[in-house]
């Protein structure tokens, strides 16, 4: 039997979560309602307001609640499906390094406008339940009209979601620079997709394997292998479609690649640690590019946890150069590959916003020359 207090909760959660259902009906808006659990320390009550301050502020302000077994509710208003499980991502790796609270129970849906609270709790404790029994640590998540863990066919599915809302985005990347477009879908048959393109950007997709597509009512990015470039119809035609759990589209803000060799210095306590050379970089993450030697020497060194100090020299718009250094950290390693994530102090977040914002217009005008020609 539950105590009132309990009661009281359950109650006040119901009301926020059914009028946040109702705006979402009455607004033909998106919100996304997300459950997470972490191992809660009142003896270090401080740590574990500011974490929850944190959550509160990045999430836009939106609602944070108690739920059942002091998992945590978290309302995501007029964030898509896509940016909401990005954003999470992003809250868990900093909550992880700023307040050493590990995030391990990760689910989110997106709220339909015929929900009701009772439909929409129980899709996504299914998640929630899921991301508690895995053994990988990632986030679940799903639609009321799509399930990709549950779906073994999706070609059917899809076409039912096209026919309902019949455009999308396309994405890709140009030496870092994401291209974004708003297409049509014009027919969708046994796999195969054809869309209409902008038609100065027919030169560009000639060049493609592959692109990616963002759908507002599936939950996962896309991926879609080029089979044909219709320059006289302006269209694409797509076939071998893939569901992607994480993709460069979900990267925040925007990323650059170097026209030239920038090598860098992961150290720790004024101790190299390994060198490498940086092959692309934004704001908040750099990809360094390392020997075999580095990396097993990063690997053995038992510092995956700790911040460290990157050091390295990028272009000024007066063509001389600037050191930088930033606090990083190791986010993950792929083959040769690290992924560090910085946080830059204002004085090192203007370099490199000036260095990132150079290189964009370079890369910008390149791209407009090929189209031209």
């Amino acid at each position: 039997m539950q105590n009132p207090q309990q009661n009281i909760i359950n109650y006040m959660n119901k009301g926020i979560i059914q009028s946040n259902i109702d705006y979402v009906a009455s607004n033909s808006s998106f919100t996304c309602l997300a459950k997470i659990e972490f191992k809660i320390d009142m003896q270090d009550a401080y740590n574990f307001k500011d974490a929850i301050g944190y959550l509160h502020k990045k999430s836009d302000y939106g609602a944070v609640l108690i739920d059942e077994n002091n998992s945590i509710l978290l309302l995501f208003r007029d964030y898509k499906i896509h940016q909401a499980k990005a954003s999470l991502q992003k809250i868990v790796r900093n909550v992880a390094k700023r307040f050493n609270i590990h995030i391990k129970i990760i689910a989110i849906t997106l709220i339909d406008p015929k929900d009701d609270y009772k439909s929409l709790l129980e899709r996504l404790d299914q998640y929630y339940v899921m991301s508690k029994i895995s053994k990988e640590q990632k986030i679940f998540y799903g639609t009321k009209h799509f399930n990709f863990y549950e779906s073994k066919d999706n070609i059917p599915l899809l076409e039912r979601l096209f026919k309902k809302i019949n455009y999308l985005k396309i994405h890709n990347h140009y030496k870092g620079i994401p291209i974004v477009e708003k297409i049509v879908i014009l027919a969708f048959t046994k796999g195969n997709m054809i869309i209409k393109i902008n038609k100065n950007k027919i030169p560009f997709y000639e060049q493609e394997k592959f692109c990616f597509l963002e759908h507002d009512l599936v939950p996962n990015i896309i991926q879609g292998d080029i089979i044909r470039v219709n320059p006289t119809l302006s269209t694409l035609t797509l076939s071998g479609l893939k569901f992607l759990d994480s993709s460069p589209v979900e990267r925040s803000g925007i990323r650059i690649e170097p026209d030239r060799n920038i090598y860098a210095v992961l150290s720790f306590n004024r101790k190299d640690i390994c060198k490498g050379y940086i092959i692309n970089m934004s704001e908040n993450s750099i990809v360094l590019h390392v020997s075999n030697v580095s990396l097993e020497r990063l690997a053995s060194s038992n510092i995956a946890n700790e911040f460290l100090t990157l050091t390295c020299q990028i272009p000024t718009k007066k063509s001389f150069m600037t050191t930088v250094k930033l606090k990083a950290s190791v986010f993950k390693m792929d083959s040769n590959d690290i992924v560090v994530n910085i946080f830059p102090n204002p004085p090192s977040k203007t370099k490199l916003r000036s260095y990132i914002s150079m290189r964009q217009e370079e890369v910008l005008l390149d791209l407009k020359m090929k189209l031209k020609s």
